[in-house]
């Protein structure tokens, strides 16, 4: 953020607007050449003309007609996607910036983690990314979603995973959500770096590790020392094993001032593939939670790289073309808001997802979570 910015425009006049004009006009910015002064609060809910906190209330469209020059300073990422949208189809040239929710926490350490972000907003934010940074585990589990259990032990390079880094950050301005995870994303041993990566080319997004927690009781305090600087959360799926040590995961955690979620717990598994590939993708595609995967420098579904695993390591054939809407990031010729409607919308896999099939519910298509030797059965519905 350069120095010579001092009178700035707030977007949104709520709690967080509110929040972040004491911040930015309080002493808590310590440096004086980072002190600012808010003249404005933009707000599309707002009366016009109105005030909040005695600062006056104007709409975007204000901004144009009165040639307010100031940087506006987004106050939640709750709004950032919808209100970049506004001001870039309105043309707006403003210097546009937005505030981390590591702020409001505060948290946060200079470089890696800057107090605001300056977006460019003729780029949209990619709005989910997940990075298999492992494809083994330490859990055998029949019918992994992963695929784990069937893998040999492999990790992604941290040069590997910079330069999809920076191929995405040709294309996007920022990330909404961004998890790291595997197979047991623990077992890597530079797991710093990549969570060191992540927080640099992406502050602005919402960074979690998705673990089975397990190891965690053992982990290094510099790594959680790390994520609870560099406001990184932990997921844990909570499978029994899970639990039987949770009340130690727990203890550590909170020990290093981590964050952390449990998901409901994991009794049974469910077939996820169905061999037929006779589902209506549209219908399917109603139910779509819309992982985005990133693997070898391309976007798209995970299902297709579950089938790749699975016809690889049982020599069967279940999809011709498993990568129908897969972007290659670092050759296409897309752009970012091209990307994301590609993968918004239905594929060819959707019509072999049985995970987004919620109405059907045959009995024959779950069974208890197990650790054992993996079979085909544990995943297709045939």
């Amino acid at each position: 953020m350069e120095n010579k910015i001092r009178n700035i425009i707030v977007f949104g006049a709520g709690k967080y607007g509110k929040l972040l004009r004491r911040i930015l006009e309080s002493k808590f910015l310590d440096v004086e050449e980072n002190r600012f002064k808010v003249q404005y609060f933009c707000d599309n809910y707002k009366i016009s003309g109105s005030f909040v906190d005695g600062i006056k209330v104007i709409r975007p469209l204000d901004i144009i007609k009165s040639d307010l020059s100031y940087a506006i300073f987004i106050s939640s990422m709750s709004i950032s996607d919808e209100v970049m949208k506004q001001l870039f189809e309105l043309n707006i040239k403003n210097d546009v910036f937005i505030i981390p929710e590591y702020v409001y926490s505060f948290r946060g350490n200079g470089k890696e983690m800057p107090f605001c972000v300056k977006m460019d907003i003729s780029k949209p934010r990619l709005p989910y990314l997940e990075c298999a940074i492992v494809g083994h585990c330490n859990l055998n589990c029949k019918g992994c979603s992963a695929i784990a259990n069937i893998r040999k032990e492999q990790y992604v390079s941290v040069k590997e995973f910079e330069k999809d880094l920076i191929g995405l950050k040709r294309l996007y301005s920022g990330i909404k959500y961004f998890k790291l995870l595997g197979g047991e994303p623990l077992l890597h041993p530079d797991l710093t770096e990549f969570l060191k990566m992540a927080r640099g080319y992406f502050p602005d997004a919402e960074l979690v590790v998705h673990s089975n927690g397990l190891l965690v009781p053992e982990m290094e305090e510099k790594t959680l020392k790390l994520m609870s600087e560099y406001a990184v959360k932990f997921i844990f799926t909570q499978y029994p094993v899970t639990g039987t040590k949770k009340r130690k995961i727990i203890q550590r955690l909170e020990q290093m001032d981590v964050t952390y979620e449990f998901m409901e717990p994991v009794y049974e598994f469910r077939k996820f593939i169905n061999m037929k590939g006779d589902y209506n993708p549209k219908e399917i595609y109603k139910q779509c939670c819309k992982c985005i995967n990133l693997v070898e420098g391309t976007l798209s579904c995970g299902v297709g790289y579950s089938i790749e695993k699975l016809e690889e390591a049982y020599g069967i054939n279940i999809c011709e073309d498993k990568f129908q809407n897969c972007i290659y990031i670092h050759k296409t010729d897309m752009n970012g808001w091209e990307i994301n409607k590609r993968l918004d919308s239905p594929s060819n896999l959707c019509a072999y997802c049985a995970f987004m099939d919620i109405f059907t519910l045959d009995d024959d298509n779950f069974y208890p979570w197990k650790c054992g030797h993996p079979q085909l059965d544990d995943w297709i519905i045939d």
